[in-house]
């Protein structure tokens, strides 16, 4: 699978090749496989419409290894909304098993599928909605002061990394993590 990050200097926006072939803004689900094939991760969750019901949102993360960058495509529905770069890939089931995660890597801005493959599934892990008053992206936040927030699809996983380590408490916003607590110590 080859892959290149291009950017559209007069839409500002990203988009991903493959192939030879270009990923933009509102192609289908259909497009993306036709041209990068099946994705590493797909994750979905559920996105304020305003309008009182929900939108189907899915996010796929393209891993072409190491010395590459990890490529995202969101899609709203069965379109294409962005194209986003998600730090440098890395060769799959190459990192620490589930018990050897070292906690200090767990960061804000970390991917759910690079929180899996770091540390494996959680111990536990619950998920709802709710109107967040910052906005997380890659390397930064900032806080809403318009329209008092943005609906989000907020999920709190718990690692337990053993008896002698505290337990973390993972924020997830969208499938981002956001935020990392201390927890009481592990078993």
């Amino acid at each position: 699978m080859v892959l290149a990050l291009s950017c559209s200097a007069a839409a500002e926006a990203q988009s991903l090749r493959c192939n030879g072939q270009l990923v933009r803004d509102d192609d289908t689900m259909a497009d993306v496989i036709a041209a990068c094939g099946e994705p590493n991760f797909r994750d979905r969750w559920i996105a304020n419409s305003g309008l009182g019901f929900g939108l189907p949102m899915s996010e796929w993360t393209y891993n072409p290894g190491p010395r590459r960058l990890i490529q995202t495509v969101v899609f709203r529905g069965d379109r294409v909304i962005q194209v986003d770069t998600a730090g440098y890939g890395f060769r799959e089931n190459a990192l620490p098993a589930s018990g050897d995660c070292d906690p200090g890597l767990i960061t804000p801005g970390l991917s759910k599928y690079q929180l899996l493959q770091a540390c494996g599934p959680p111990l536990t892990q619950v998920g709802y909605f709710i109107t967040a008053k910052r906005v997380y992206e890659p390397g930064f936040s900032y806080p809403l002061t318009r329209n008092g927030g943005r609906f989000v699809y907020r999920e709190r996983w718990t690692y337990d990394f053993g008896g002698n380590r505290l337990r973390r408490l993972i924020e997830l916003d969208n499938a981002r993590v956001v935020d990392v607590m201390l927890g009481n110590r592990g078993s």
